[in-house]
């Protein structure tokens, strides 16, 4: 169903009428999402699809809190667009097309990198002085931010940064005073449409890079705490998981004989058990719901409850392996880490049941 902002803004654009920009995250929330996966890009380009709308610049590749606006594609017949007419592909590029003799697929090519202008950092304001400001104003600036570096421009143009660096060494064989550009060296900047893998070594070699925009502006700066905080982002699901699955493992392995576990495997599993280690997901779901079973383990707790949350942990790990580079929703992080806790404190005080062997 194509939701009524989205339609208001089709109606609007072929009236003439200016639309407002909305943010990428404002756009989502239209659609009842809050990430871009795979699933919800598809669905919300071809609701854009039906309604000859695209976005600038493409809500796919730009961070989260980025505006984007609404343009109309222009369709002269139910055969396609005119002859030369630009429309914009799921990578963000403007592309002439010709479709006199025959419609493009539906599949629109997908930017498989991840790029500079989906990072948070990359859209911030840069503070910056010119080539003139005195040092001592430079450096009060840098202690109050706590920045290690500013760069220096005049107006758009980027003349240089002066770093903690720069400053140190010059102060060894002089006084700590003069311009910002006494105190420059060489900026490192990358455009926001190269691979953050390019961003990490201009990182590792410089401490910083600036981000430079389609427009040529300075949109950003990335430090490794940025770097490093993006790594928390999207690496902490798959660490959850990892750990939720340890737990798992370690219950039922102390609890099961092999034989047990491959007669309690998920129903539609063909493959041998010979441990733990073999399990899948879905399976621990089959041995843990199962009454006897869970007896065995001797806690006091609710199996259903246990079971229930087991099943929602499932999905959001079908989830975090159908990677996004938006992350999590926060609903879903707070679930894994919810459940990760409760498992290391059933371990931790859980009886150690009979070891699991075939001897027995």
């Amino acid at each position: 169903m194509i939701p009524k902002e989205l339609k208001l803004v089709s109606e609007s654009l072929k009236k003439g009428q200016a639309v407002n920009p909305v943010t990428v995250r404002e756009f989502l929330a239209w659609f009842e999402m809050q990430r871009r996966g795979a699933a919800n890009v598809e669905r919300i380009r071809s609701l854009l699809r039906q309604l000859g709308l695209y976005t600038i610049p493409d809500f796919n590749e730009t961070w989260l809190d980025e505006q984007i606006s609404f343009a109309k594609l222009e369709i002269v017949s139910a055969k396609g667009l005119s002859k030369g007419s630009s429309a914009v592909l799921g990578c963000g590029d403007a592309v002439s097309m010709d479709t006199t003799n025959a419609l493009p697929m539906q599949w629109e090519h997908r930017e498989a990198g991840y790029r500079l202008s989906r990072l948070e950092a990359a859209h911030k304001d840069v503070v910056k002085a010119k080539p003139e400001d005195d040092i001592a104003a430079i450096i009060t600036k840098m202690m109050v931010h706590d920045f290690s570096q500013i760069p220096v421009m005049i107006g758009k143009e980027l003349k240089g940064v002066v770093t903690w660096p720069t400053i140190g060494s010059r102060a060894i064989l002089y006084k700590i005073e003069g311009r910002a550009a006494d105190f420059m060296q060489p900026p490192s900047v990358i455009d926001e449409d190269r691979s953050i893998f390019e961003a990490i070594s201009a990182v590792v070699k410089s401490d910083y890079v600036l981000v430079r925009s389609k427009n040529k502006d300075i949109s950003g700066i990335i430090t490794a705490a940025d770097l490093s905080l993006q790594f928390r982002v999207l690496s902490e699901p798959f660490l959850l998981i990892s750990q939720i699955e340890t737990h798992l493992r370690n219950m039922i392995g102390r609890t099961f004989t092999h034989s047990e576990l491959q007669n309690d495997k998920a129903p539609n599993s063909s493959k041998a058990i010979n441990g733990p280690a073999d399990l899948s997901f879905g399976d621990y779901v089959s041995i843990l719901d199962r009454p006897t079973n869970w007896e065995k383990f001797g806690i006091r707790l609710d199996r259903s409850v246990f079971c229930e949350q087991l099943k929602a942990v499932n999905k959001i790990r079908n989830q975090v392996m159908h990677f996004d580079t938006d992350g999590l929703e926060l609903g879903h992080l707070e679930t894994l880490r919810d459940f990760s806790n409760f498992l290391d404190r059933i371990e931790s005080i859980a009886p150690h049941q009979r070891k699991a062997t075939e001897n027995q």
